[in-house]
């Protein structure tokens, strides 16, 4: 007979609660890119657990009571739960008397959550520890391949004399299949780091990355980039630049975009946290440039062509012939020694026959000198553009983007038909909350409307998620003491942790309705409901807290992106709890159709709590 009581009272709460918890998990689903593949699977695994758990909950757990409780061991109650029964009426019934004081607490804490999270910091998710670093120098263009390999080895030796170094590969140029646009100018470094534990030099990677670029920053005309290898590749994949956060500048004059994108730099450089600020230098490399004298080819009776001509044939060469191998064909090409052109005077000496033989030179028709050249021809959107490249360290991705979007919106005057993107890691925050935002309203209304079917007013369904607004404060005020930043994870948080509290006040309003439908009074009922329901709302949440604690407390690989999903969750439900078993209680004469005078409750009786009779 206990067991079925236990059933169909709890049966019906169970059911609505569940569904109510997994209609929370939906914008879980609704997450997009990087997001999406992350905490996708969580939610997935989530799903099934609670389908599976639900079923076994009300259809075998009660068959394995019968056989598990013994006959008259039911009425067995512990030290540990005596004393919650005992501790927690008492508090209720000092509440009541003290209603308007306590809602006044629960209205500031509230007032001052929403201040917390107006000051919070945002990032998109915490930067997973790869347990490796991958360090991008840029050397002067102008750089010789010998030069560059000299500084090269140089690098490597400075990188590999901290001891939390294991090894390091370095890339100079580009590769061989032509799927990278490096230059002798740039270098690329693996740097695999010891385990942690081993670590000497700084206890943090950001430590680390700090002294590293200090100590490589003492090669003269040298600027590094610090970076993980997987972290750059996605970065890569989303902006198409190689860096953390970019700006992107379009416009039709490379002069006037260097001249932009130099002036970024100088502001970017100035802002707290903004780190390995560069840009990508379009303009700078020595190029030898002939420029043909129109007025001297028209005396001795050339044409552009002819010059042009003379100049691809001697510095570049000319198919003179074809050679027949077998059934391949080879074209015969003939150009000067590169002794006749390894200087300007060579070139300028390159023989040239006016239209009347006349034995003229190069230089006598062209003017040969060295100038400054494209160093790198970028376009996107059928536009020329270029790009400042930084990232974040020591500070927050938000306050950082809105910083140095007000400054450079500010200091850098864009000519006409010139624009400014801003591209990076924040495309991808700004994706998801905008999706969260579009969906978390609607998966509210939806769960609005399955309180309402379970309860069948309006009002008994508002209250409830009123919840929601309590539970996120533990959530918001955990975040900063554990030195987090608000970010997708922990917004994958809020929406387990709403699931969580809706799921034990729909617990204790229906027992409230269920003893006002016996025919108890209003605060009687109140009092006994609550007082019945205060086991399991701190059983479900100390086991969801002690089972995330693990994840909250660990600091190995990989766990930066769970940390804040567990933390929110574990912060939210003391406050959620605290809610549920005193706020919901304070608030429910006030929801309840047709509630009557608000009176102080009376004891409980003991036959209305899950204890012994005394």
């Amino acid at each position: 007979d206990v067991i079925v009581e236990a059933v169909r009272q709890m049966g019906r709460p169970i059911l609505f609660s569940k569904v109510i918890l997994l209609t929370a998990f939906v914008p879980l689903y609704m997450l997009q890119s990087v997001e999406g593949r992350i905490f996708r699977p969580m939610a997935l695994t989530l799903t099934f657990a609670l389908l599976t758990g639900t079923v076994l909950a009300l259809a075998l757990i009660p068959v394995l009571a019968s056989f598990a409780l013994k006959r008259g061991a039911a009425g067995h109650e512990s030290w540990i739960v005596h004393q919650l029964y005992s501790r927690y009426r008492p508090l209720l019934d000092r509440a009541f008397r003290a209603r308007a004081l306590s809602l006044g607490i629960a209205a500031l804490i509230l007032v001052i959550a929403f201040v917390v999270l107006a000051r919070s910091g945002t990032e998109f998710l915490p930067k997973l520890d790869e347990g490796s670093l991958w360090v991008r120098g840029f050397m002067p263009q102008t750089i010789s391949p010998t030069d560059s390999d000299r500084l090269s080895r140089r690098v490597r030796a400075l990188l590999v004399s901290f001891p939390e170094v294991k090894t390091v590969v370095t890339q100079l140029g580009r590769p061989d299949d032509g799927t990278d646009i490096n230059g002798w100018d740039v270098i690329e470094c693996a740097v695999e780091l010891k385990d942690r534990a081993e670590w000497r030099t700084a206890p943090t990677r950001e430590g680390l990355v700090e002294a590293m670029n200090r100590r490589l920053s003492a090669i003269p005309g040298m600027s590094f980039q610090f970076s993980q290898y997987i972290e750059d590749n996605v970065n890569e994949a989303v902006s198409g630049v190689k860096a953390e956060l970019s700006i992107k500048i379009y416009g039709n004059d490379v002069q006037q975009l260097q001249r932009l994108a130099d002036h970024t730099v100088d502001v970017l450089s100035k802002i707290p946290g903004a780190a390995d600020v560069g840009t990508e230098h379009l303009i700078g490399q020595p190029q030898v440039q002939i420029t043909i004298d129109r007025a001297a080819i028209a005396r001795y009776g050339l044409s552009v062509a002819d010059v042009q001509e003379i100049v691809e044939t001697t510095l570049r060469g000319a198919t003179a012939t074809q050679i027949l191998e077998g059934e391949r064909t080879f074209d015969l090409v003939v150009k000067l020694a590169p002794r006749a052109t390894s200087d300007l005077d060579a070139i300028r000496r390159i023989p040239v026959f006016g239209s009347n033989g006349e034995r003229l030179t190069l230089g006598d028709i062209t003017s040969v000198d060295v100038r400054d050249g494209f160093a790198r021809v970028l376009r996107e959107e059928n536009a020329r553009r270029t790009v400042v490249k930084f990232s974040v360290r020591g500070r927050d991705l938000g306050s950082l983007i809105a910083e140095a979007k007000g400054k450079v919106g500010k200091e850098v005057k864009l000519p006409a038909g010139y624009r400014m993107e801003w591209s990076g890691a924040f495309e991808n925050q700004q994706r998801a909350v905008r999706r969260l935002q579009l969906i978390v309203p609607l998966t509210l209304i939806a769960i609005f409307f399955l309180l309402f079917t379970a309860f069948d007013s309006s009002r008994l369904a508002f209250l409830i998620l009123l919840v929601v607004p309590f539970a996120a404060v533990g959530g918001l005020f955990a975040l900063p003491l554990a030195g987090l930043n608000l970010s997708v994870s922990a917004l994958v948080g809020f929406m387990a942790l709403f699931g969580i509290a809706m799921l034990n006040g729909v617990i204790l309003v229906e027992r409230i309705r269920e003893l006002r439908g016996r025919g108890q009074p209003l605060m009687e009922a109140i009092g006994n409901g609550a007082t019945s329901r205060v086991r399991p709302v701190v059983m479900t949440a100390l086991m969801a807290a002690l089972g995330l604690l693990p994840m909250a407390l660990s600091t190995a690989v990989g766990a930066e992106t769970s940390r804040p999903f567990a933390v929110v969750i574990i912060g939210g439900l003391v406050t959620a709890t605290w809610v549920t078993l005193f706020v919901l209680p304070l608030l429910y004469p006030w929801f309840e159709d047709g509630a009557g005078a608000v009176a102080t409750p009376p004891a409980a009786r003991p036959e209305e709590r899950d204890g012994p009779p005394k």
